[in-house]
């Protein structure tokens, strides 16, 4: 019930082999300069090879468009599913076990993006949220403090998604937390009123939104499709 992401600054063949030959379920990006054996490859669900070709050479005829591959390197070795994606400066390409039944291409690039959005996470904890290096060697008093520190985070992403679900706006959880003390007040002197749970939401939504947002786009980090994940 594991999936292990990375980067590519962690691609290593023979870890990989190892994962899959335990079971294992991960998901990592790859360099561009990766070229294994590409038996199968399809292209908006039409295969585009009749039999097996280098992935650059595949890459040189239909590199400018996203291509969902099954690869290997050695002959009777492992088989691992690719997904790639052009881009002019950084291609991606992800190599994963995930099997295509219950995870379609887009799936694959929506998980991977939540990579980018643990490590966010992390910086929050340690940036606005007090999770540092503690003047202590006795862990009953280190662990209150770490889990004070996640309580803290926790409360405001889940502040910060009920206001964009109420107010159908997508707002920056990163911000949220580095702002806090621009808005707590407001949310403090809420209290005062008769209904404080939407004001402070309000407030949310209308200083902590996102900069960058696709058109149309109404929900949060942290969400696969409309379903939050993570967001308690």
């Amino acid at each position: 019930d594991t999936l292990l992401l990375a980067d590519a600054g962690y691609f290593d063949l023979e870890y990989f082999q190892q994962l899959a030959e335990t079971g294992g379920c991960f998901m990592f990006r790859a360099s561009k300069r990766i070229n294994p054996t590409v038996p199968s490859a399809f292209l908006s669900g039409v295969e585009v090879v009749s039999e097996s070709i280098k992935l650059q050479s595949l890459l040189e005829k239909f590199g400018s468009q996203s291509l969902e591959m099954v690869v290997k390197w050695n002959k009777n070795g492992s088989e691992y599913r690719l997904a790639y994606v052009p881009d002019n400066k950084r291609p991606i390409l992800l190599l994963t076990k995930l099997p295509e039944t219950g995870f379609n291409f887009d799936q694959l690039l929506d998980i991977y993006a939540m990579r980018w959005q643990i490590e966010l996470f992390f910086k929050e904890l340690k940036s606005w949220n007090n999770l540092k290096g503690f003047m202590t060697t006795n862990p009953d008093i280190a662990e209150p403090l770490v889990w004070l520190s996640l309580l803290l985070a926790f409360v405001k992403r889940f502040v910060c998604h009920s206001a964009s679900r109420l107010f159908r706006c997508a707002i920056s959880t990163f911000k949220a937390n580095k702002s806090a003390l621009r808005w707590l007040g407001d949310v403090l002197n809420c209290f005062d009123l008769k209904h404080p749970q939407k004001k402070f939401k309000q407030v949310l939504a209308t200083s902590c939104q996102r900069q960058v947002v696709v058109k149309g786009c109404n929900i949060s980090r942290f969400c696969v499709g409309s379903a939050s994940v993570c967001v308690a």
